[in-house]
């Protein structure tokens, strides 16, 4: 992907050797198998916890997959809450893009898919 100039590709899953930057995403809001909507809030907010831990432990930082296009009320609502609630405080930043790349760019293994 990279000889067609892609600089990063944005995944699902835990972290893969790459030949280019891989920004992963590790909690889904969306409830696939069941309700096709908004994952419960609270479970949302365990499995975020449960990324943040892992990251304070030395893994990569939460990453968050939206779905904007089949949204429904629930996600909306939870994204709001969760904006508004870590805007209010100094422990948590939404990290840019290009940041994002930049650190994951320095894990990239040249020749790796």
């Amino acid at each position: 992907l990279g000889s067609i100039g892609f600089s990063a590709l944005s995944v699902y899953g835990p972290p893969m050797p790459a030949s280019l930057a891989v920004i992963n995403t590790n909690v889904d809001i969306m409830d696939w198998h069941g309700t096709r909507g908004c994952r419960d809030h609270g479970l949302l907010v365990q499995a975020i916890i449960a990324q943040l831990q892992h990251a304070f432990d030395g893994g990569e930082p939460v990453g968050l997959l939206t779905h904007h296009l089949v949204h429904d009320e629930s996600a909306w609502l939870f994204l709001e809450r969760l904006f508004t609630v870590t805007a209010q405080t100094e422990a948590c930043a939404w990290l840019p893009i290009r940041t994002l790349i930049g650190r994951s760019a320095g894990r990239a293994i040249p020749g790796k898919a």
